[in-house]
């Protein structure tokens, strides 16, 4: 009877934590931190994968369905073929990187092959540049999209109907401020700083007009440095195999 009391209260216990963690997992989400540094339902899962074994798994579940590519990827107004774009936020004291690519464009039919580099592996969409910028996240952008190993070829998997990354924030009540002359990694940024609080929180974001991607540059919070541009390349090849 003891041994059966004690492995309900424990049973109860895991429920508690459990729902404490599904609380906090809930709380209002900072705006623009999935569409800047790029993240979602996939994003956890698939920085785990660093060997060919567990690769192999994942390109299945891309193939057969069981997993599938976002519809929508956040673009910025000028692309160009061989832009790089990296962003660093810090997430529980730890350093996560999103990197983008853009490995074409085809001019004459408004597309770009762009490549995201997720460690071990890449994945690609092919984006229609046609979808007004305000307009991605409802429609989508993504017309397909891919997966790969740096050198080889591509192979196509299916794209989903919704997309892990949130459209951007429309920064509505948030204190805005023009900035100009910001220079990080080697260029000179201009576009507004939107400042906000959130939980007794101050958070402002640098959102650069001419940025790329996500567009934000930098994120703070009470001061603290916790998103940031990390890496800007214009002349970057392609990682993938492409045959366009």
């Amino acid at each position: 009877m003891k041994r059966l009391l004690a492995l309900v209260c424990a049973l109860c216990a895991v429920v508690a934590t459990s729902c404490a963690t599904d609380s906090a997992a809930t709380g209002t989400p900072a705006p623009k931190e999935n569409a800047s540094g790029g993240g979602g339902e996939n994003t956890s899962a698939d920085g785990a994968i660093n060997d060919e074994d567990s690769y192999l798994v994942l390109v299945e579940e891309y193939k057969s369905g069981k997993r599938k590519a976002d519809n929508y990827v956040p673009m910025h107004d000028i692309v160009a073929a061989w832009q790089y774009w990296e962003v660093t936020r810090t997430k529980d004291g730890k350093k996560i990187s999103d990197k983008w690519g853009v490995a074409s464009v085809i001019t004459r039919k408004f597309t770009a092959y762009v490549e995201r580099d997720m460690g071990f592996y890449l994945l690609g969409y092919e984006v229609d540049l046609k979808v007004p910028r305000a307009e991605q996240a409802v429609k989508g952008n993504v017309t397909r999209a891919f997966i790969g190993r740096k050198g080889w070829e591509p192979r196509e998997i299916e794209v989903g109907k919704t997309s892990s990354f949130a459209a951007p924030a429309s920064y509505s009540g948030a204190k805005a401020e023009p900035f100009e002359g910001v220079v990080m990694s080697k260029k000179e940024f201009y576009g507004t700083c939107y400042t906000w609080s959130e939980g007794g929180v101050e958070i402002k974001e640098w959102f650069a007009d001419n940025g790329w991607f996500g567009k934000v540059i930098k994120r703070t919070e009470n001061g603290q440095v916790t998103f940031e541009l990390t890496n800007l390349a214009s002349e970057k090849k392609g990682a993938l195999d492409w045959k366009w």
